[in-house]
């Protein structure tokens, strides 16, 4: 645990040692630690800094197969090395929490999780990553990502790729971060699709769950369930509900630069009781889609100009 006051800054100069048992990383007993109010994007505000601006580390943080039940909480971290790899990297472990964290800037990935399990994403700051602000692939499964501010990615907000069963993402801002003055940023979007979920198929017993997220300001699509390029194989059994795609918790108008969902090459997805508005294209787009669909008790309204529709079907 860290809990000197003294200690505000850790510049690191070597490597910091692979994690391979569990391990407990704690910044939030550090006396002038703040916590947050609790509203969605009050984020609590950690007083250690991990910086490793100075040097290329392949990860930041390496969590490997036998580190499972670790938790790291309460610390920011800055990775903006040109020659940095992903800022904490999740191999084949299970059980490992992140939370109240803030993730500054990163050359690759900020939170990258291959073959997880029980993996839990909360209530951090997570903020411009070079690549995708989160990355969950090869059979990860079972994962929360969960009250989180995701912004300023390069690429995706968060990126699932031959993902497992069980992927949850829930109530997150993305896009958009909360000001001290209760208002919104719209300045903040990730580069392309908020939430992108390709080759991720799930069941109808253990569904991929996009629920009570506000997604807004994206340069893509708000949420993409599509095709990995090229070899038409999306992701089935996806539940995306009670979704605010293109407005801000207080109702400022901040669609996504394309549709508010699209689902391609797709099976079993499930988009209900979602609010679509202010999108630059569509609310929602099927192009290529496959066999239950379920679009009902959306309000879609304000999307694109006179050439686009609410809902487009091709």
């Amino acid at each position: 645990m860290f809990n000197k006051e003294l200690v505000k800054i850790i510049n690191l100069s070597t490597a910091l040692p692979i994690i391979n048992e569990g391990v407990l990383l704690d910044g939030k007993t550090a006396p002038s630690y703040l916590t947050g109010s609790g509203t969605l994007g009050d984020h609590d505000t950690p007083s250690i800094t991990i910086d490793a601006s100075s040097f290329g580390f392949f990860p930041l943080l390496d969590i490997s197969t036998n580190a499972s039940n670790s938790i790291i909480q309460g610390l920011i971290f800055i990775n903006n090395n040109f020659n940095s790899g992903n800022t904490i990297a999740i191999n084949d472990a299970s059980s490992v929490s992140i939370d109240d964290c803030q993730f500054l800037n990163s050359s690759q990935n900020h939170i990258y999780v291959s073959n997880g399990s029980n993996v839990r994403i909360d209530n951090c700051l997570i903020d411009g990553a070079s690549d995708n602000n989160i990355l969950l692939e090869n059979n990860t499964n079972n994962t929360f990502i969960q009250f989180n501010t995701i912004v300023n990615a390069s690429k995706r907000g968060i990126q699932v790729s031959g993902a497992g069963t069980d992927i949850k993402v829930l109530n997150n801002l993305i896009g958009t971060r909360l000001t001290p003055a209760s208002s919104y940023t719209n300045n903040d979007g990730n580069a392309q699709h908020g939430i992108h979920m390709e080759d991720s198929d799930a069941t109808a017993t253990n569904q991929q769950i996009i629920e009570g997220n506000y997604i807004v300001k994206n340069g893509q699509h708000g949420i993409s369930i599509d095709e990995v390029a090229g070899f038409g194989s999306g992701s089935d059994y996806v539940r995306i509900v009670l979704n605010t795609i293109g407005a801000t918790p207080n109702g400022m108008a901040m669609g996504n630069t394309q549709s508010g969902i699209i689902v391609g090459y797709s099976a079993f997805t499930t988009i209900e009781n979602n609010q679509l508005v202010n999108n630059q294209e569509r609310g929602v787009l099927l192009s290529n889609a496959l066999e239950g669909i379920s679009v009902q008790n959306n309000y879609i309204a304000s999307n694109g100009s006179n050439c686009f529709s609410g809902i487009d079907i091709f």
